[in-house]
């Protein structure tokens, strides 16, 4: 997980900062495929932009964007190198001023063979934009078939803010209907996500995941009789509740240099307080910025090694067996 993490922390800002994002969209917007065709026929009239027609799956107006840019991008702190093998527009979501996109990206990192699926940040997301958003969910139905397609890789959904959301709730529903897949080869890392979980029996069993790591930041600041944790404000917006448990990345201003911890938050004993929203503070506790810098302070010291998936292990335990080796290939053309 701590290596996830780490390339994680460097990779996120291509669907955040503008220079990356809007050349992706561009692309987007720019190139049409099927993507009907990537779904199998028991699959296929579970979404309504998709028929069946002489045993392929089709789509039934020809209107949703994809597109495989082949480009490769190497990370600013790191310098590793990711290969964008697929991204996705998945809608928007009209406001009363504004349209927020939704997307993702999906990028393959080089030197660990991890897939990261990167959703794109925005808003704080309502139960109608998210559970009841049909056009969202048929599209990260066909994302989770591409998923289960390639469920002998690793693949890490992920995202800050409104990714956050997007990033749990698709991995919610990897979970509820492939939960072998889920809990074998698949992670899910995100931070300052706001409240999404509905109350209901749904949800009861999507908590406390091993494979699942969540992140909001915050700042500790002490007085002469007490202590105080300052945190990133989004995190407490939303509805129903937030997925626990929750790791906290903090500075303590107390200390020398302002030093820089990781706590879980129901571990915090001092009084928790949320900034306003047009507060400065909760502005800097909010931004990928702050949240990048602090897990690149905490996980600086992580090894980044190759990461073998399951299908790769079972490979080289048969490699053994046949006294051969066997090469660890990633099928991008499935993609």
């Amino acid at each position: 997980m701590e290596t996830f993490i780490k390339e994680w922390s460097d990779i996120q800002n291509i669907v955040i900062e503008k220079e990356f994002y809007k050349f992706i969209l561009d692309e987007l917007r720019a190139n049409e495929q099927d993507v009907c065709e990537l779904l199998d026929s028991n699959y296929c009239e579970k979404t309504i932009h998709c028929i069946l027609y002489k045993n392929k799956c089709v789509s039934k107006d020809r209107i949703q964007p994809i597109h495989k840019p082949s480009v490769t991008i190497t990370s600013s702190t790191y310098k590793i190198k990711f290969e964008v093998i697929d991204s996705m527009y998945l809608g928007n979501i009209q406001l009363t001023t504004t349209k927020i996109d939704l997307y993702y990206c999906m990028v393959r990192s080089t030197q660990t063979n991890v897939i990261y699926i990167l959703f794109s940040s925005g808003i704080v997301l309502t139960k109608l934009d998210l559970q009841e958003n049909r056009e969202l969910n048929d599209r990260l139905h066909i994302l989770i078939g591409k998923i289960i397609k390639n469920k002998q890789y690793v693949h890490v959904l992920a995202g800050h803010s409104m990714g956050c959301v997007l990033a749990l709730y698709t991995g919610y529903l990897l979970f509820s209907k492939y939960k072998n897949v889920f809990t074998s080869n698949i992670f899910v890392l995100g931070s300052a996500g706001a409240k999404w979980m509905l109350d209901d029996n749904h949800y009861v069993t999507y908590t406390n995941l091993p494979n699942i790591k969540i992140f909001l930041s915050g700042e500790l600041r002490h007085s002469k009789s007490k202590c105080k944790m300052l945190l990133d404000c989004y995190t407490n917006e939303g509805f129903g509740r937030e997925y626990r448990p929750l790791s906290v990345i903090y500075k303590d201003t107390n200390k020398e240099n302002g030093a820089i911890y990781e706590t879980p938050f129901d571990d915090i004993k001092c009084q928790i307080e949320y900034p306003d929203k047009n507060n400065s503070q909760c502005q800097k506790f909010h931004q990928w910025a702050y949240y990048k810098k602090l897990l690149q302070t905490i996980y600086k010291d992580v090894f980044v090694s190759r990461v073998i998936s399951s299908r790769a292990k079972s490979e080289t335990r048969r490699s053994k067996t046949e006294k051969s080796k066997k090469s660890i290939r990633f099928d991008s053309e499935l993609f």
